[in-house]
């Protein structure tokens, strides 16, 4: 008889952070109701004004889902191992620089950065340096000659597609703000993105009426439909009468004349049924959750004024529900005013947040950052890592008979196992063999200090060293520079590329 699980046995949680700084490790209570686990992390944070905030978490099903706050945690997390959450911002403020506390104003910038770099937030081209360089100013302070010398922003991710030509822009930026303090340029940096259509966006894929691809997102203006990275299509959240969804489809009533510069309606009437269409029924209503708890943070005065909501059901299928939880913008508002303590906190350095520096050999910042000129010695030992690495595998490649070898200007191929193994071993044949390959006695010579690895150890080795490789190229993007592969795998066949680097050799696709 297999034994229950008690009831109130505790959940070992752990909270990543927005400063990608080490998660906390908080145990809860199975039965302990989704609020008292983020009054917990909160309350570790320091942090007053949180209403704008929440925790986020992936169930077993690969789908997102906001931690409710009325409901107990061990039921929410069924299945979900380990169970990982994040704290995130929730509710995106429309006007961020009225935010009491600089804590709050500070996990904002933090969230929007990252909304930055995973292509969430769409900031026009023009805005793009001067992001940056407030960046840099926040985590530098003002422009120093003999300190910030050579390329200096290269040490930083900032942009998700960062080039030489941004990074000297960002420069001549830096040197025009010498004055501002971090809590300025935080606003300032607010400010600009508050203004943009994507701020504040998670999208979900979708289909509107005519089978056309679009990206819905629910924010503080309303539910806005996302074409290529632009807004097509607000419907506010004052002309939306009813939000529901019926399986994969979601259903918006609208009323009256909707924001848009190409708008997705046939015909503009007072009273409009919009339909869209989801990849899957849970997505469907992840999103009509979502939508609903933004229309009723932003648009109510009270959360006792927030409607109930209930999704359309059939016989086989039960209906989902919704129900407000937490409070309004206007009352978290009016709480923050009736306390006047600004907590005290210490910034995170950009540094050592794990984002990818494309121009960096692909590695991610951890820990204590080196100077430049440390990079470069990081890079030599990876390059001659690298190069160890790749004669190792040529000469397995060669005992297996899979390596063309590159000998003058003509290719030879060395066909059987049981020929190079022969070749190795010094018999006469073998001499006679090198004699009229000098290619081959090259490599018999150093093939002879590898022989006592079984070939079992250095498949293992291949194919972690394969897979490394792999996950630095994915990590390049457009604008950087490739590092020194010794070879390409693709589509299963392995080709050794001759010399050191890869000068003169076609850049291998980066993967997606």
């Amino acid at each position: 008889m297999l034994k229950r699980k008690p009831p109130n046995d505790d959940i070992p949680c752990k909270i990543r952070l927005l400063d990608e700084s080490e998660p906390m490790n908080i145990p809860i209570k199975r039965n302990a109701l989704g609020e008292e686990l983020f009054t917990r992390v909160c309350k570790e944070l320091n942090l007053l004004e949180n209403g704008y905030f929440g925790l986020r978490y992936v169930d077993s099903h690969q789908q997102r889902h906001w931690l409710d706050p009325l409901k107990a945690v061990g039921k929410q997390l069924k299945g979900v191992s380990p169970c990982i959450l994040c704290f995130r911002v929730k509710y995106y403020p429309a006007e961020p620089d009225a935010l009491q506390d600089e804590l709050t104003r500070y996990f904002l910038f933090l969230q929007c950065r990252r909304d930055l770099l995973h292509g969430r937030l769409l900031p026009p081209n023009a805005d793009m340096e001067r992001l940056g360089a407030l960046f840099i100013q926040s985590e530098l302070g003002d422009y120093d000659a003999s300190e910030h010398r050579d390329n200096y922003v290269s040490t930083f991710k900032l942009l998700p597609r960062q080039t030489e030509l941004m990074e000297r822009k960002i420069v001549e930026i830096h040197r025009t703000l010498t004055g501002k303090v971090p809590a300025d340029v935080e606003v300032e940096f607010l400010k600009m993105v508050a203004n943009y259509d994507s701020y504040g966006a998670d999208p979900y894929p979708a289909r509107d009426i005519e089978g056309n691809t679009v990206n819905l997102a629910a924010t503080h203006r309303g539910v806005g439909a996302f074409v290529l990275g632009r807004r097509k299509e607000l419907f506010d959240w004052a002309g939306v009468e009813k939000l529901t969804f019926d399986s994969r489809t979601l259903v918006i009533q609208v009323t009256g004349q909707q924001d848009g510069t190409q708008s997705l309606l046939r015909h503009k009437k007072k009273k409009t049924v919009v339909e869209f269409k989801f990849t899957s029924r849970e997505a469907t209503r992840e999103f009509w959750l979502c939508a609903l708890e933004q229309q009723g943070f932003f648009r109510y005065p009270q959360s006792t004024e927030v409607p109930k909501a209930k999704s359309s059901h059939s016989l086989f299928r039960r209906a989902s529900k919704f129900r407000f939880s937490g409070r309004t913008e206007r009352e978290v508002v009016a709480l923050n005013v009736a306390h006047d303590k600004n907590p005290s906190f210490m910034r995170t350095s950009l540094r050592t947040m794990p984002a990818v520096n494309p121009r960096l050999g692909g590695r991610a910042a951890s820990g204590a950052v080196p100077r430049c000129s440390e990079f470069e010695e990081l890079r030599r030992k990876e390059e001659e890592k690298l190069k160890h690495d790749k004669q190792r595998h040529e000469t397995h490649l060669m005992m297996k008979g899979e390596l063309e070898i590159e000998d003058g200007e003509t290719f030879m191929t060395v066909e059987r196992t049981a020929e190079v193994h022969h070749l190795c071993s010094g018999s006469p044949s073998a001499n006679r063999t090198m004699s009229h390959s000098p290619t081959l006695a090259t490599v018999s010579s150093t093939s002879s200090s590898i022989m006592e690895e079984t070939e079992a150890q250095l498949d293992a080795q291949i194919q972690g060293l394969t897979k490394e490789l792999k996950r630095s190229r994915n990590n390049l993007t457009a604008g950087g520079t490739c590092c020194n592969v010794p070879w390409v795998v693709a589509g299963g066949d392995r080709r050794l590329l001759a010399g050191s680097s890869l000068a003169g050799v076609e850049r291998p696709r980066l993967l997606e």
